[in-house]
């Protein structure tokens, strides 16, 4: 995952980015609650960023488990999926 397709959005206080492969057409939204917890209030963006990429592989288990109707247990069941709209 590259960082430029991370986005934060303020209004919705998350970082967002799109999905591709098999979940194509979909996003994945991770919390800035969840950073906050995970990371601390006082980190920066750039560390945030970094924290989504160096645990991809678990984000990404949470949202094909989301979308395969299984169960995701904390602290992955803060992460949550869209679809995107065409």
């Amino acid at each position: 995952m590259e960082r430029h397709h991370i986005h934060y959005d303020t209004e919705r206080r998350s970082f967002i980015f799109p999905l591709d492969g098999d979940h194509a057409g979909y996003r994945a939204i991770v919390p800035a609650e969840f950073l906050d917890d995970e990371l601390g209030e006082g980190s920066t963006q750039r560390e945030r960023e970094d924290w989504i990429i160096d645990h991809m592989v678990d984000i990404l288990g949470a949202v094909t488990a989301r979308m395969g109707g299984g169960i995701v247990t904390e602290p992955w069941s803060r992460v949550m999926v869209e679809e995107t709209t065409p």
